[in-house]
């Protein structure tokens, strides 16, 4: 099978492609390589990596054409999406980058998916700040930022879900409807 990881040169994303080309996947890695965090941490875990059935592109997700050209390219049968900005201070700080990573990124991914089989991670509890550890409800009543962002990242993937349901049953009717055409 050939995977697909976002946020391959993170440590989650590292260690996600080290076990799937343990498990004789291939495995495309993407990953922007922005500066939030060492850029040289995230070399060095790329560099770790060297098979003959793994391949780095270096893309950001919010690249929507990029991307698609990728997922034309590469052709994958499974999607495992890690990339996020963890920080809750960062929206504050950098908000267009934290839309761009989380939200319109995400979308991309989505709807990049909407032909494959999506494995959609939830990154709330690994990347939890100290000081928002304690969660004070569901999603939706919660306090913390991380949670108030999450309730729509989490809602895309049941559409997907649905939209896939539909097809099985209506066949390429729902897809025309749900998922746009080139």
């Amino acid at each position: 099978m050939k995977f697909l990881v976002t946020r391959a040169a993170g440590f989650i994303g590292f260690h996600a492609s080290e076990r799937l080309l343990a498990a004789g996947h291939q495995v495309v890695r993407i990953d922007n390589l922005n500066d939030y965090c060492d850029v040289s941490f995230k070399q060095a875990r790329l560099s770790l990596l060297a098979s003959k059935n793994i391949t780095f592109h270096k893309l950001a997700l919010a690249d929507h054409e990029g991307k698609e050209m990728l997922f034309a390219d590469e052709k994958f049968n499974r999607v495992t999406h890690l990339a996020v900005h963890k920080r809750m201070h960062y929206p504050l700080e950098n908000p267009h980058a934290y839309a761009n990573a989380n939200l319109i990124g995400h979308f991309n991914v989505l709807e990049d998916c909407c032909h494959n089989k999506f494995q959609y991670l939830s990154d709330v509890i690994p990347h939890t700040d100290a000081e928002w550890a304690v969660e004070t409800g569901t999603p939706a009543t919660s306090s913390a930022p991380y949670h108030v962002y999450n309730i729509s990242n989490s809602s895309l993937p049941k559409l997907v879900d649905y939209i896939t349901a539909l097809k099985e049953v209506l066949g390429t009717t729902a897809e025309k409807i749900c998922c746009r055409s080139s």
